[in-house]
């Protein structure tokens, strides 16, 4: 969840990054090889969904994926997935 936090502050009002430049910032995260992930796969995949992601309709009006959202799902599906394989 610290790459959340990352994400979330990249896009806050002090940096104000873009979905574009939040993905670039995980990107090259994964190209520093002192840097390591638990489940890099799902990890990864996260911002790919995050880029790809189309607008929907939320309460308080239209609204993009961020980061944190496609993580929380794929870590969802790796865990249930896990668990239905009985290596939870």
């Amino acid at each position: 969840m610290v790459l959340a936090e990352v994400a979330w502050t990249l896009a806050g009002k002090r940096y104000a990054a873009n979905r574009e430049e939040v993905v670039a910032a995980i990107t090259r995260l994964f190209e520093e090889p002192d840097v390591q992930f638990e489940s890099r796969d799902v990890v990864w995949a996260a911002p790919c969904d995050s880029a790809e992601a189309s607008a929907a309709k939320a309460a308080n009006g239209t609204r993009t994926a961020d980061y944190a959202d496609p993580r929380i799902v794929r870590k969802a599906a790796a865990t249930m997935s896990a668990l239905g394989s009985g290596t939870a």
